[in-house]
């Protein structure tokens, strides 16, 4: 369907204009349970973590990450994955993964920017510009810096008082 006022080919056009009223033949209701979603393994956690690109909109961003294979190596996403179980953020259900309510909670309470993938993609942009010479190692590191910097200025802003993360801390 295209949008009113787009320059569709005329094929693609619906043979009647925004505002006319239409009616409709026959309406249906199929009685269906939505599924849950597939609960992770280490396999398919790796996997999507390999394939992260399918999770970012921008395209130029998703082709960053694309080329890249994802976020993490091969060598570092089985150990983020045993952190998270170290860390209590994870559990196991016989192969499965699952989240813990400390996990949720940090998860919720986390700033949009860092629970991103498109955030690596950014941070291989800047490496890439390093490369190639046209930024210095000690600007993307200013960059960096900065950029935690606020991300922990937010945090601690932010209210983690009541989070089961921030109550095994202390």
């Amino acid at each position: 369907m295209t949008e009113p006022g787009s320059r569709a080919p005329a094929a693609q056009r619906l043979p009647f204009a925004v505002g006319a009223r239409i009616c409709a033949l026959g309406a249906r209701v199929d009685a269906r349970k939505t599924e849950p979603a597939a609960r992770y393994t280490d396999g398919t956690l790796i996997a999507d973590m390999a394939s992260a690109h399918r999770f970012v909109t921008d395209p130029a961003l998703r082709s960053v990450l694309k080329d890249n294979q994802g976020i993490g190596t091969e060598r570092t996403r089985a150990a983020i994955i045993e952190k998270c179980l170290a860390d209590g953020l994870l559990r196991r259900q016989g192969k499965h993964l699952l989240s813990t309510p400390a996990a949720r909670e940090v998860h919720a309470r986390l700033d949009a920017a860092i629970k991103s993938p498109e955030i690596s993609a950014k941070w291989e942009l800047a490496l890439a510009m390093v490369a190639e010479g046209r930024a210095t190692a000690e600007q993307f590191m200013d960059k960096q810096e900065a950029f935690v910097r606020d991300l922990v200025r937010r945090a601690v802003q932010a209210d983690f008082s009541g989070c089961a993360l921030a109550r095994k801390a202390s």
